[in-house]
């Protein structure tokens, strides 16, 4: 099921085609949010819908910036990339700047050095030299890139562009929708609770009931025993409530 993120600009919500549009258009896109609102979701069902179709989708990457600690240029995170998946990068890179390749990099805060300071201008510059390779790789493609992160990395929107080397204007500015709507809940549910057919049992559900994405997502998946309409919600979590 796909979530909307929202321009930050407007307030207005877009969906996954929404951005791939944008993607085909060589746009830069930022998506930043808290952990377990979606962005490496996003990430992946932009990737899914791109590869499904690779005759008239332009050719599309996928890094996980958490595997690229230290790098300074952007070659050398694509070729570690390659050599993760056990390719050879080399004919790659000789056109890696073309127009018909769409990147998208996940989890610029995770790129970051473990170096620090308690003067702030220094834990700027440290910010700014811990993502040099994503600003080179950014610099450098003609095609469009995605780029997720925490929001809270960069103390700010101007900072974040500066370091890098996007401006303002050329940049599309998302941010996650922070929980499920209760239609969004109530389709999830629907999705995957046989039971849970209607919006009856939607409104049987407590208050307590996260509705971050990933926290629905890891409930669902190791601890399915909870979603239980008839017996756990009102006999177990009963107790305390």
């Amino acid at each position: 099921m796909s979530m909307y993120h929202i321009y930050k600009k407007t307030g207005q919500a877009v969906d996954i085609n929404g951005i791939i549009n944008l993607l085909k258009k060589g746009k830069r896109v930022i998506l930043t949010g808290d952990f377990g609102l979606g962005k490496s979701r996003c990430v992946k069902q932009i990737f899914d819908t791109l590869t499904n179709d690779t005759v008239s989708n332009p050719y599309t990457i996928a890094i996980n910036l958490r595997d690229h600690w230290g790098a300074k240029r952007a070659t050398e995170v694509l070729d570690r990339h390659f050599v993760e998946l056990g390719l050879e990068a080399k004919n790659f890179i000789k056109t890696f700047e073309q127009p018909n390749t769409i990147y998208l990099l996940d989890g610029f805060d995770e790129i970051g050095t473990q170096s620090w300071s308690s003067d702030p201008r220094k834990m700027q510059h440290i910010r700014e030299i811990s993502v040099c390779a994503l600003k080179d790789l950014i610099h450098k493609v003609q095609g469009g890139v995605l780029i997720t992160g925490r929001e809270y990395y960069f103390n700010s929107d101007k900072e974040m562009l500066s370091s890098l080397g996007l401006s303002e204007e050329q940049t599309v500015l998302l941010e996650c929708q922070h929980e499920f709507t209760d239609e969004q809940l109530l389709t999830f549910i629907s999705q995957n609770l046989p039971d849970a057919k209607g919006k009856e049992e939607l409104e049987s559900l407590p208050e307590w009931l996260p509705r971050r994405p990933l926290v629905i997502q890891l409930l669902l998946k190791y601890a399915s025993d909870i979603f239980s309409i008839d017996y756990a919600l009102d006999d177990i979590c009963g107790f305390w409530y």
